[in-house]
């Protein structure tokens, strides 16, 4: 008897694939991270301030020194306009030199290359304040004769002050009050004793008292003459 094997291979076939199951294949591996992306650049707006280099006031008719100063921007991209009394204004790059001719306030406005503003300083400007006259270095009091004697003039200074000022003296009165209470008095013009000055403190004794007044004083930015202090000495 002879058998065909084509059903019976067709029969395990089938049943081989009736029992097969859809294979589903996972990687658990660990995977590397992607690579970060660049930060978005942020363009930094600028950051600008003003200041006085001297002191926070500006002083009328000086020389006062100016600074501006910037982050995230070049000094040169911004322009200084000023306001609020007369004033002189110059320079560039962060350096400039203001100089006022009334007291009152005045305002810097720092403006950008397309004209907005981007900062604002607001200043005081004042008077300089009135000198104090000195005979060398003395307000007054006592003082030998031959000290008194070898001083050839007054002049007027300016205490605590960040500038080194120079102020003129138009003139002044010298008066002796001689111990037994005769009064003799010249005229003085400018700060220097002349000859008539120089002959009056030459005849002082001691005993004798001599008094500078009338003493009128002009600074930079002074546009007159103001009075001043007055001194006293005693010779010894």
């Amino acid at each position: 008897m002879t058998y065909s094997l084509r059903p019976l291979l067709l029969l395990v076939l089938g049943l081989s694939l009736c029992g097969c199951q859809e294979l589903t294949l996972t990687d658990d591996r660990a995977r590397p991270e992607p690579p970060a992306l660049p930060a978005p650049a942020m363009e930094c707006p600028p950051v600008v301030s003003v200041k006085a280099d001297k002191m926070n006031v500006l002083w009328v008719g000086l020389e006062n020194p100016i600074t501006l100063e910037a982050e995230y921007a070049s000094l040169n991209s911004f322009k200084i306009l000023v306001s609020g009394g007369k004033s002189v204004f110059h320079g560039a790059g962060g350096e400039y030199i203001i100089r006022p001719y009334e007291a009152g306030e005045v305002r810097l406005l720092v403006l950008n290359e397309v004209g907005l503003q981007v900062a604002k300083k607001v200043f005081r400007a004042k008077r300089v304040p009135a000198p104090m006259v000195r005979l060398g270095n003395s307000l007054g009091g006592n003082i030998s004769a031959g000290q008194f004697k070898a001083q050839a003039g007054i002049n007027a200074l300016l205490d605590n002050f960040d500038f080194d000022l120079m102020c003129q003296i138009s003139g002044f009165v010298l008066t002796r009050v001689k111990s037994n209470g005769e009064v003799e008095k010249v005229s003085n013009r400018g700060g220097k004793f002349d000859g008539p000055t120089l002959a009056l403190t030459t005849r002082g004794e001691p005993g004798d008292h001599f008094l500078f007044t009338e003493v009128k004083v002009r600074c930079p930015g002074d546009s007159s003459f103001q009075s001043v202090n007055s001194l006293a000495f005693s010779l010894q």
